[in-house]
């Protein structure tokens, strides 16, 4: 029999292995789109080969050994389990003395759930942070199988480093272990705007560069002004501002986004306008 344990950390696998084992989803016409096999659990998106980023990211953010084994490499060591006691009288109900005469209608309040210790809430911030990821990840990376090639041209540019187009780079740098997500850390003071950053990456190094998104990339979209205001008055989604930013970022590593400084933000603005219209919306 699993402790209770044993069974909180189970749950949080086959969650997280759900997660991870979906494909590509693209709107419209019935498109084929590869699976990354940095994504591949064994389920429907059988890219090959198995954990990936998955067990990179698990043993990046959590602080216990990672030892082998078929769930991603976590260790569980079950605790014993409790010793069996007698249940409380239901909440709030009145409890019968019976022989004992009548001492009064006697109400048994439930005790608060427990507060979640540092490291459930560090458990539960890093499983949030993988699913929003890999949600962004494969949401961007099905519009570079776009049939009318927008996305895919708009980021590659004319000249792309070591002659590989964006999708090439984007998993390359995947594939490297350097698309880093760290969503507990304060992004660097952005140069152009002086506001915190929701990531960054080099200028011009294809996929031997970096991309590390921060907090913010997690808890905010893009104000309209990034964008140059375009697409009328319909707000950013979560989902899309996370892919506007991973967009934006992989131009750097492509050279197709200028490197921001006050003198060139306007041009900024309208290159991420082209890429919210040609990536972003452009399903």
């Amino acid at each position: 029999m699993k402790s209770n344990r044993a069974r909180r950390v189970a749950t949080a696998l086959t969650t997280a292995a759900l997660v991870l084992g979906g494909g590509f989803v693209v709107a419209g016409p019935a498109l084929a789109v590869p699976c990354h096999d940095g994504w591949s659990s064994g389920t429907e998106c059988d890219g090959g080969g198995g954990g990936g980023w998955f067990d990179y990211y698990w043993e990046d953010v959590w602080d216990e050994p990672v030892d082998g084994g078929d769930l991603g490499g976590v260790t569980i060591t079950a605790e014993p389990d409790p010793i069996p006691t007698a249940e409380p009288p239901a909440p709030d109900k009145p409890i019968d003395l019976g022989d004992l005469g009548d001492l009064g209608e006697v109400t048994v309040t439930a005790e608060p759930d427990p507060v979640p210790t540092p490291e459930q809430r560090s458990k539960e911030r890093a499983e949030k942070a993988l699913k929003e990821f890999k949600e962004a990840f494969d949401t961007a990376r099905g519009r570079f199988y776009n049939a009318d090639k927008k996305c895919l041209s708009l980021i590659t540019g004319k000249n792309p480093p070591d002659g590989l187009n964006a999708r090439e780079v984007m998993d390359k740098v995947f594939e490297r272990r350097k698309m880093d997500d760290a969503s507990w850390l304060t992004g660097p003071k952005d140069p152009a705007t002086g506001g915190e950053a929701f990531a960054q990456s080099p200028q011009g190094l294809g996929g031997r560069g970096f991309i590390q998104f921060y907090k913010r990339w997690h808890d905010e979209v893009p104000p309209r002004t990034t964008f140059d205001n375009a697409d009328g008055d319909k707000p950013l989604t979560p989902l899309e501002g996370r892919m506007l930013v991973l967009f934006h970022e992989l131009g750097h590593l492509m050279g197709t986004t200028p490197g921001e400084h006050p003198g060139n933000i306007k041009e900024v603005h309208q290159l991420n306008a082209k890429i919210l219209r040609d990536c972003v919306r452009n399903p």
